[in-house]
């Protein structure tokens, strides 16, 4: 009786082809990614997309305090995620963030709303971030950065973009 791979197992060999290629491809020194950035791991065409609105200001990251919370998205905040908190971006925008200071990007999910704070602290704040991506972007052990946001995608979110 012959044996069939099954179709999972065949499902995964094309994402590890994709996941491959894509890695593969990035190495060429593309002067749109610095280097050490990892903006394939939400979207693998994300560096390709037209980046449709720019904003400068300040990054910070979620408290690990507030991992496995609940998201005014209704998505549970894993700090290993690459993800973040805009006030005004529909939940499920994709944005390229970049600190200005080492030119390092990531691209990162919207599913919370923020950052909050003192007034004129809160306005001076543009985003967000959870750990994984203050890690990336390299400012964990100075709590913010200053960022240089790009959306790349609009997110389908309930709430409109304005």
């Amino acid at each position: 009786m012959p044996t069939e791979i099954p179709v999972i197992f065949s499902y995964f060999r094309y994402i590890t082809l994709v996941l491959v290629l894509t890695v593969a491809g990035c190495t060429g020194g593309d002067p749109a990614t610095p280097s050490g950035a990892d903006s394939t791991l939400l979207s693998s065409s994300a560096s390709d997309t037209t980046v449709r609105e720019t904003e400068m200001g300040e990054a910070t990251y979620y408290a690990d305090t507030l991992d496995r919370m609940r998201t005014a998205s209704g998505e549970m905040l894993d700090q290993n995620d690459l993800v973040a908190a805009h006030r005004r971006y529909p939940f499920g925008t994709l944005l390229r963030v970049t600190n200005l200071e080492n030119a390092r990007s990531v691209v990162v999910r919207v599913i919370d709303r923020g950052p909050f704070g003192a007034p004129k602290k809160a306005d001076e704040k543009v985003i967000d971030l959870s750990r994984r991506a203050a890690d990336q972007l390299d400012f964990v052990a100075e709590g913010r950065a200053v960022v240089r946001v790009e959306v790349l995608d609009v997110g389908p979110g309930l709430d409109t973009y304005r």
